[in-house]
């Protein structure tokens, strides 16, 4: 994901320091610009559009990974935007 988008040079270091267990130090590696590429974030209805914008018209499912908890209700209000 990283090579396509231009930013394949962060592999190697970001793959380096999980294996020192340096995780702190990987998200400093992470800019807005890579996050926002490869994750979607924000409010719900930002979610909601984010994945719209990036799957519409490709994909009739999805699957929303969570690295953390999400509130039920974040995820309904998620779920209810993708509806629209």
């Amino acid at each position: 994901v990283l090579e396509v988008h231009g930013w394949g040079d962060l592999q190697p270091e970001l793959n380096a320091l999980s294996k020192q267990g340096r995780w702190q130090e990987m998200g400093s590696l992470i800019d807005d610009e890579v996050l926002h590429t490869i994750a979607a974030c924000g409010s719900p209805a930002d979610i909601a559009a984010h994945i719209r914008d990036r799957v519409g018209g490709v994909s009739d499912r999805i699957c929303l990974y969570q690295p953390g908890p999400i509130a039920v209700d974040s995820l309904a209000q998620i779920v209810d935007a993708l509806r629209d």
